[in-house]
């Protein structure tokens, strides 16, 4: 079939068509030395593990030359390359969630040429209809303030009304897309060709429009394609079938019924409309109700295929549920499952029976006895031909028994599909225990010392949130590979401005067997990302604008025979040389900077005011204040400030304190009167203190280097 395809892209032909195979994903390159860092983010929604690669050679296959990645939990991607010249190409299987709505995406490329900060079904109209950014601006009716290879609708930075506007343009041209393409492969042809016939479909029309932009005698309609257009849907309708049956031939399916295709086109044109009317009418981005909206794409889809295939089997009992707007409408309503668990997350070997355990769906919005409906994702790498699950239960089963001493964990995507049709996907690592029998793997990391003597190897980095302000969580994901999990991950962000004014990122695996006080707990989430969640604490003077990653460590968890810190590895943005030097450097600058707001100076205009009094020369005198307040008041040489606040719940208390130019000390001291944390501060700065102890804490101004010093001082709870 690849040959096939690459045969036919040699063709002179007058349409561009396009070719891509799953065959391709067997090919993965190696070269990691690139000079060029190529980063940007892959939208339809952003879309969560997606394949991207470097399209050297124009013809849509992962050569084994061709760099590739998977993208994180926010569709953002960074490759290395050497290359001048190439296309980026976006594949989705299985495992691709598009975090927009939840749900799974398979079956989809999309592309952008060179240079492009982003890969969306916009780009790809652009690249593959050979369009300008103008063109495909006035065609689709996109706003005119947007560069369509650079705007993320999802970038904290954009203005929502304009994100909302492309984002659903986006959303509705993948309904057009997808559901065209669900139609064809139902009709027997491959999930990539059919694809191409409809994404060549949706082409060919933009193409037409936008030679009509020129022409003064054109109407409106003729310029602009809508995707809520009834005619505009028929027209890309009529392409459909033939730009299936030529794909199809040249495919050599002899399974490819265009009398099945044609039998459901209609009211697949009907149903594209209903969903995307709903679409149109979405007034946010981030809301559940827009996210229920989005799912019902993926539904649509499995719909109208279904319908198709019964056409293959039996003509005239193809039916589609969408074309009745009602059931489109309570589609919407729907959520997506959020999550899979499993019952146990082991291989083992001392078991008689093949079965290994239960999949249970997490989904919000339907009753526990639900019935779910499973399946093993065919994902490249993945070990989906060793096991088998019943449909209905979620129970996982070996197909035959393995030799343990192959591999030491098999890697499976499942599939959760609801009563409404709306899927969700998750990656799971089952660990082989030929030596453990039915321990838990947890338990087994906890209590024996497995033999681990290479550091991990962080694979992904990304700043969740970037704009932070003391009071408030830095939320960081990684990955990172390790023969047992990763114990410990400290960073350090350094001030542009201000290189000795730093920001301390200190966790540890909740797993340890040993705690260390001044470390955060982090876990592995639902995603199979480690997700460090750490107030934001600054050491030195409190400064706000830009910081940047210099500093980054990992090492190996601790065990019970041995707590002590081992195997680390560290990364330094100066460091040359080694297999990971280059890590920090590489990121994109979302992901190595933090811009860090100071309320006690920058926002304390918008916080409520409490004046010192001068009766709090003692502890058991006191002001009382509360927290999340702006606190001013004056303190002499030798002379003693104190506040009282209560602490309601287990958190770190910050205490951050401004003296303009002078210097003062600022103490923090728990509810038995010890201190418990200090810092001479020298024009700004914090002290901070983890605790679980709910009652009053005390805060103390004293030792000021100039009369009556004024100062500014706040409390918060993170």
């Amino acid at each position: 079939m690849k040959r096939v395809f690459r045969a036919f892209c040699s063709m002179p032909v007058q349409k561009k068509r396009l070719f891509f195979s799953p065959l391709a994903l067997v090919f993965l390159s190696a070269c990691k030395n690139g000079e060029t860092l190529v980063s940007g983010s892959i939208v339809k929604g952003p879309l969560s593990n997606a394949l991207v690669f470097l399209d050297l050679d124009g013809d849509y296959f992962l050569d084994e030359n061709e760099e590739s990645i998977r993208t994180d939990v926010n569709g953002n991607f960074s490759i290395n390359t050497t290359a001048t010249s190439y296309k980026i190409v976006a594949l989705t299987d299985e495992s691709t969630i598009d975090t927009s709505s939840g749900a799974t995406l398979s079956g989809v490329m999309l592309t952008a040429p060179e240079g492009a900060a982003v890969v969306t079904p916009t780009t790809t109209l652009m690249e593959e209809g050979g369009l300008s950014a103008s063109e495909i601006i006035q065609v689709l009716n996109l706003p005119d303030a947007i560069d369509p290879l650079n705007f993320n609708p999802f970038s904290d930075e954009v203005n929502s009304a304009l994100a909302l506007e492309v984002e659903k343009i986006s959303q509705q041209i993948m309904t057009v897309i997808g559901s065209f393409a669900s139609v064809a492969e139902g009709a027997g042809m491959s999930e990539m060709g059919a694809f191409n016939a409809a994404l060549n479909s949706v082409v060919e029309i933009v193409k037409v429009k936008a030679e009509n932009l020129d022409n003064p005698s054109a109407t409106a309609a003729e310029r602009s394609l809508d995707f809520t257009s009834a005619s505009d849907l028929n027209l890309i309708k009529d392409e459909i079938a033939n730009e299936a049956e030529t794909i199809a031939t040249l495919e050599g399916s002899l399974e490819f019924d265009k009398d099945a295709l044609n039998a459901v086109i209609d009211d697949t044109a009907t149903s594209i409309k209903n969903v995307n009317d709903q679409i149109q009418n979405t007034i946010d981005l981030t809301s559940e109700s827009s996210k229920n909206v989005f799912s019902t794409i993926q539904v649509l889809m499995d719909q109208v295929k279904n319908a198709a295939v019964a056409e293959t089997t039996s003509p005239g009992t193809g039916s589609i549920d969408f074309v009745n707007i009602a059931n489109v409408l309570s589609a919407s309503q729907n959520q997506p499952p959020s999550d899979i668990q499993f019952s146990f997350n082991q291989i083992p070997d001392t078991l008689d029976s093949l079965v290994i355990g239960n999949f249970d769906t997490i989904d919000v919005d339907q009753a526990s006895e639900a019935d779910f409906i499973y399946r093993i994702a065919e994902v490249h790498k993945s070990d989906f031909g060793l096991f088998e699950i019943n449909e209905s239960t979620g129970e996982l089963k070996l197909k035959e028994d393995i030799e343990y001493d192959l591999n030491t964990s098999y890697q499976l995507t499942i599939v959760s599909v609801d009563d409404g049709g709306k899927s969700f996907s998750k990656n799971f690592s089952l660990a082989t225990s030929q030596l453990f029998g039915g321990l838990d793997i947890n338990h087994l990391l906890s209590n024996y010392e497995l033999p681990d003597t290479s550091p991990p190897e962080i694979t992904h980095f990304s700043i969740v949130n970037s704009e932070v302000a003391i009071g408030e969580e830095l939320k960081i994901l990684f990955k990172a590979n390790d023969a047992t999990h990763v114990g410990y991950f400290n960073a350090i962000f350094s001030s542009i401005d201000q290189g000795d004014t730093k920001v301390f990122v200190n966790a540890q695996n909740e797993s340890n067997a040993v705690d260390l006080l001044d470390h955060y707990s982090f876990a592995l989430n639902s995603d199979g990302f480690y997700e460090v969640n750490v107030p934001l604490l600054i050491e030195g003077e409190l400064i706000s604008g830009v910081y940047e990653l210099d500093f980054l460590a990992l090492s190996d968890a601790n065990t019970n025979i041995d707590p002590a810190l081992n195997n680390e590895v560290t990364h330094s943005s100066d460091i040359s040389g080694g297999s990971n030097s280059n890590f920090i450097s590489n990121l994109n600058n979302s992901n190595r900077e933090l811009s860090v707001n100071i309320p006690v100076f920058d926002n304390n205009q918008n916080l409520p005011i409490m004046n010192e009094t001068e009766s709090n020369a003692r502890l058991d005198i006191a002001n009382t204040i509360l927290v999340e307040n702006l606190v001013k008041g004056t303190v002499w040489p030798d002379g003693e400030d104190w506040f009282r606040f209560d602490l309601n719940s287990e958190g770190t208390i910050t205490a951050q304190l401004d003296v303009g130019n002078g210097t003062a000390d600022l103490k923090l001291f728990s509810p038995d009167g010890l201190e418990v944390a200090s810092q001479e501060v020298s024009g700004s700065g914090m002290i901070y203190h983890h605790t679980s102890e709910l009652d009053q804490h005390y805060v103390l101004v004293t030792d000021s280097n100039v009369n009556n010093l004024a100062y500014e001082l706040i409390i918060d709870i993170v």
